[in-house]
Parts: C-alpha cells; structure tokens; sequence
C-alpha cells in the first residue's frame, strides 16, 4: 500500500478481539485498528455534538510545513454560521459550504504534486492553492470505526475527503484507499487520517480530545521524517444530470487538525 520511501506512522491494533499485524510497525506508543468495511452499528442518540476545531498551522512534530492550514482567524466552532461536530455515528463535519453566511475557510495547498498521477500519466492538474470554503469530513463509521468508540491514548485509521468549490466547479481532496458508498472505487494509492485520542491518555473514559495527522510518512536521506499522505484530487463533471468523478492526479498533503469537546 505504501511507497517504499514511506512507512505507516502507526504500530499494530485490533478489529474485533482479532490480533493484526500491521505492515511497517516501527512505534509501539499508540495502536492502531485496521480498517474494514462494514457500517458502525452502535451510534451516539440522535444528535450531533459541537465540537472546536483547531486547524494548526504549522507542527513541528508532523512536517515543516502543512498542506492544510487554518484561515488565520482561530478555532473553529460551532454556530449558526459554521458546521463544526462529530455526528452520532463517530464521524466528524468541518462545513463552511452549506451554512448560510458563513466566512471561514481553510487553505489547501497543490504546491506538492506527485509527478507522474496525472491524466495518462501526466503531471497532475493544480488548481490554485488558496483559502477556500470547504465541506470536510472523517467517515470512521465506513472503516466500521467511532471517534466515540476509540479508546484513550489509541490510533485509529479514517477517511478523510474534503470538498470545495474553484473558479465555479467542484473538487474534493480525497484520503481514502478503500471502495466505500460515497466512492465505490476508492483511491488505492491514498493514505487514510490517523485519529488519535489525546484526552485522556489513558484509563477507560470517553475520549473529548482527538487529533488528525497523515498515516504516511517518508524519511529523508539525513533520518528526518515528514508525515504526509497522498491525496487524490477529484473533479465532479456534471452532464445529463450525471456526476462524474474525474482524477486529476495526486497531491502530498500533511495536516494537523485537533478537536475538542466541549
């Protein structure tokens, strides 16, 4: 799954009471579930709790620079202008698109293409990088995962797709190699988000602190390590009342994103 320059960032978990071995487990400081797809039976009521999201800039401990940055303007929470919780079914929504009057945004940068994932193997087709609306959101429940199920100080694998609009048409960043509902066909050669559970660390409390970063990491010649994942830009083409989803090839992207509840 992984490119030889990279390895999972993660060590080895469990599905089900079923002990697996993970390739590249090279940490043993958090665990890891590996991803099936099967739909989370268990759900959290009925209601979406808001939560605050904390779109880092910068993280030193994850690459010495990200792709997916904050608008400058703080946390984001929740309001009538802003769409920011973790549903009942564990997944969580960071939605600047659909509320109306809303003004916050994040910036994507295309600044980091990888050569060769283009149409018929082309360089991949930018748009630019920028501050834009977005409709972003970790789908745990596809990977039969929960933000609410996952157990302190614990690393779990979920999607990650991020849909914004420029220069009028619609795009998505996508992070997920699996077929799932939404995307029958997946995106083999992307890296899901790894989320963790950072509050508490440890015990057997629900967690209320969790935190994205890539699951991919690529060690450079001098031993220094960047975390980042591949993600596949899409391009939704409508015509005749059909969507289509176009590749436009694949893009690097490291992240760190944090959520709080309250």
């Amino acid at each position: 799954m992984y490119h030889s320059t990279r390895h999972a960032s993660a060590a080895c978990g469990i599905v089900a009471a079923l002990a697996v071995t993970l390739a590249g487990c090279a940490m043993d400081s958090t665990s890891v579930i590996e991803p099936r797809q099967l739909i989370l039976a268990q759900a959290r009521g009925n209601t979406d709790t808001p939560v605050s999201t904390y779109v880092a800039d910068s993280d030193v401990d994850v690459a010495t620079s990200l792709q997916i940055r904050s608008d400058g303007l703080g946390v984001y929470r929740n309001s009538n202008t802003l769409t920011s919780v973790i549903q009942p079914i564990g997944a969580w929504v960071l939605d600047s698109q659909n509320p109306r009057n809303s003004t916050r945004m994040l910036f994507l940068d295309f600044g980091r293409p990888v050569g060769g994932t283009g149409p018929n193997g082309g360089d991949p087709i930018a748009v630019p990088s920028g501050l834009y609306k977005v409709h972003a959101i970790s789908k745990c429940n596809v990977y039969d995962s929960s933000m609410w199920l996952l157990a302190p100080g614990t690393t779990m694998p979920c999607p990650l797709h991020i849909a914004f609009t420029s220069g009028g048409t619609s795009y998505a960043v996508q992070m997920n190699p699996y077929p799932t509902g939404a995307d029958p066909d997946g995106a083999p050669e992307t890296h899901w988000a790894n989320v963790t559970c950072l509050t508490p660390a440890s015990g057997s409390a629900p967690c209320t602190e969790w935190k994205l970063t890539p699951s991919a990491a690529d060690t450079a010649a001098n031993g220094s390590v960047t975390q980042r994942n591949v993600a596949r830009l899409i391009k939704y083409v409508t015509s005749k009342n059909t969507t289509t989803n176009v590749n436009q090839g694949d893009f690097y992207f490291s992240f760190a994103i944090r959520l709080t509840n309250p």
